[in-house]
């Protein structure tokens, strides 16, 4: 319903009770009221304070940037267009008589102050500090009379469609709930009170990692300056669509991780091939997985595995999150977390109705289960579950679990009540829904967040310290969960009885030989023959590339390339380990500026100055060009369309490309001529 206006349209009209003669449209906007209301109950339950709105439509998570650039001045704009927008019957005051058009103005400047200050002007208690419980309370609210005006709100000043709104909500929702569930309602206080009683107990040493994860998670770093933030955000974005074209060869990689996740999960590699076959083969089975949850991230556009910090606002926003889609890098990364969610969800299911308690699983898969926190009477309930079947295994789902009967529950566990047997069945599905997703996100890597705070810190976005740190640490979050998560975490990961240095050993040499594969494959991909592996040293260099491109140790090989790169241009070496945009900026946009100062300095009569200016223009303006590294397009369009623009701009440009391939005994099989 999402990816097509029109249906996005109807799906709107039905949010605000208006029948759009769609029943796809209706049933996906009953589904998404479910769902939130559930939350609603989950997180009150956990001692929340959100209250229903009768007259709910959809999410309004506003653009701080968008509102603060489009609402004029002092929100002029802002409460004009909302004017226009807004229902008045909805804005009573205590008399019951309706607001008059100053009282509404005055009303939405208050509104337009919250959203611009992210809520700093908001009374104590409303959502502010550390109680995480009163962060769904509503004040300010603002309701819209149409779906029309609704929608022109959220393209005007919104941050993203009601596909995005939606999901922004959810997690957001979610991310509190599972604040609360761990911490209670006030989850940053509770989190502060144990963080110094560890530190005190550890002689005053102290974790900032684990601190600054949970900073990020709790949302207490907050942006500094929006436009500065918004704009580094914009810089960043470009860098992903003109950088990532070809991300889909890094990912070959996978295979190795995944191998080494079953392999820790005690399941046989010839299963996983199976399921990776199956799911590639049978329409129905993905359909069937997508329902289960498995691979939807890769919709959401949440799977952005290397192009961490891309904004989704913006020109170069929107080209950002649709580079990945376009290549397969979002297909290759569904299909694979599917098939190994599948695998796993095959694994319960059979183990459920093989092993009548955990007592009697081998010791290897106790011991795994028990890791997630997956106790007796979880396995109880697996086992009172009936999975869907697929080719004689089950697979376990949580929609199998949510719908075993409570009164089955409460007479199995010695309940007293459905309230209880409820609380005990939602806890088991949550625990299984936690392994699938903490194993698959593990087989087909994602940073996770102490991953990326052990770049990024706690510092706040908007600050000259926090964006430049964020720019030199960009497509490092990755490499940084590869050695944080696979070679620390994961080599110690021992119950499936596997020496952690043994482990280490096996994953570097396979992610070795699959980056080996990834840099041909670009070459081809760059128009370039295969390379001459009779000569000396072809097999070592190769190996050393394979080693920093597939073991995800990308930030090593730019530190080689700033140690031993040429000195050939003074403005671009080294300018990798800076980052992609500090690099583009240092290493193009400078020299342009400055041989083009030099240039018209000299009254237009320096051939130096001329030749530095025009090669450094044209990398300029090709390095940002959105899409010039896809995979299936760059060999064609560097090689045969723009290569005698490069040789107008750099002189000799064709000849040196030819000499420098030929060293490794390569010619192009594309253009060139």
């Amino acid at each position: 319903v999402m990816t097509n206006k029109k249906m996005r349209d109807d799906f709107e009209m039905e949010s605000f009770g208006i029948s759009s003669g769609n029943p796809k449209a209706k049933k996906a906007w009953d589904n998404l009221y479910a769902v939130r209301k559930e939350m609603i109950e989950h997180n009150n339950r956990l001692g929340g304070d959100i209250v229903p709105l009768a007259n709910y439509r959809n999410p309004q998570n506003t653009s701080q940037f968008l509102i603060l650039r489009r609402g004029g001045k002092d929100g002029k704009n802002y409460i004009e267009d909302h004017m226009q927008w807004v229902d008045r019957s909805e804005y009573v005051k205590p008399d019951g008589k309706m607001m008059d058009d100053a009282e509404l103005r005055t009303f939405l400047h208050e509104a337009f102050i919250t959203q611009a200050t992210d809520g700093a002007n908001k009374p104590a208690g409303a959502g502010m500090g550390g109680s995480i419980a009163n962060r769904g309370k509503a004040h300010r609210q603002i309701h819209y009379k149409s779906p029309e005006a609704y929608r022109a709100a959220m393209e005007k000043y919104g941050s993203g469609n009601s596909f995005d709104q939606a999901i922004q909500s959810i997690e957001s929702m979610a991310n509190d709930i599972a604040l609360m569930d761990k911490f209670g309602p006030n989850a940053v206080h509770e989190f502060n009170d144990a963080y110094s009683n560890a530190a005190r107990n550890s002689s005053g040493r102290t974790d900032e990692l684990m601190n600054s994860a949970f900073k990020r998670m709790s949302g207490q770093i907050s942006t500094a300056h929006p436009m500065v933030a918004h704009y580094v955000g914009e810089l960043k974005s470009a860098m992903v669509a003109s950088r990532l074209g070809s991300m889909l060869f890094s990912q070959i990689s996978d295979l190795s991780t995944m191998t080494a996740a079953a392999r820790a999960m005690n399941i046989p590699q010839t299963e996983l091939a199976s399921w990776i076959a199956n799911v590639a083969s049978d329409g129905n089975l993905r359909d069937t997985l997508r329902i289960h949850g498995l691979g939807v991230e890769s919709a959401l556009n949440t799977i952005v595995r290397f192009a961490e910090g891309a904004t989704n606002t913006g020109m170069f926003g929107k080209l950002a999150t649709a580079i990945p889609t376009i290549q397969g890098a979002h297909l290759w990364t569904k299909s694979l977390r599917q098939a190994f969610g599948a695998m796993m969800e095959a694994k319960v299911g059979d183990m459920a109705s093989k092993y009548d308690s955990m007592a009697k699983l081998p010791e290897t898969d106790r011991k795994i289960f028990e890791a997630i926190g997956i106790n007796d009477t979880d396995w109880a309930i697996y086992r009172l579950a009936k999975p869907f079947e697929y080719k004689g295994n089950k697979l376990m789902n949580s929609e199998a679990i949510e719908n075993i009967p409570v009164g089955d529950i409460r007479k199995m566990a010695g309940l007293r009540s459905n309230a209880e047997a409820e609380i005990v069945r939602q806890d088991a599905a949550i625990k299984f829904v936690s392994l699938v997703a903490e194993q698959s996100e593990q087989a087909i890597l994602q940073p996770g967040a102490l991953s990326q705070s052990t770049l990024s810190s706690d510092s706040r976005r908007g600050t000259v310290y926090g964006e430049l740190g964020s720019l030199m640490t960009q497509f490092k979050s990755f490499p940084m969960a590869f050695l944080r998560q696979t070679l620390m975490e994961r080599a110690n990961f021992q119950a499936a009885g596997y020496n952690p240095w043994v482990f280490r050993a096996k994953m570097m040499a396979s992610t070795t030989m699959l980056g080996a594969v990834a840099v041909l494959l670009n070459e081809l991909a760059s128009g370039k023959d295969m390379r001459d592996f009779e000569k000396d040293g072809a097999l070592t260099k190769l190996a050393r590339e394979g080693f920093l491109k597939g073991g995800g140790l990308g930030f090593g090989n730019e530190v080689i390339e700033a140690l031993t790169g040429s000195v050939e241009n003074p403005w671009s070496s080294g300018t990798k380990v800076l980052g992609p945009g500090i690099g583009y900026l240092v290493g193009n946009v400078a020299p342009t500026i400055g041989y083009g100062v030099q240039y018209a300095a000299s009254g237009l009569e320096d051939e130096k100055a001329q030749k530095n200016f025009t090669k450094n223009l044209y990398k300029s303006t090709i390095g940002a060009a959105p899409g010039q590294n896809l995979w299936f397009l760059k060999g064609f369009l560097h090689n045969v369309m723009l290569d005698d623009f490069q040789e107008m701009a750099n002189p000799g440009y064709k000849q040196r490309a030819k000499e420098r391939i030929a060293k490794q005994g390569q010619e192009y099989w594309l253009g060139m001529d």
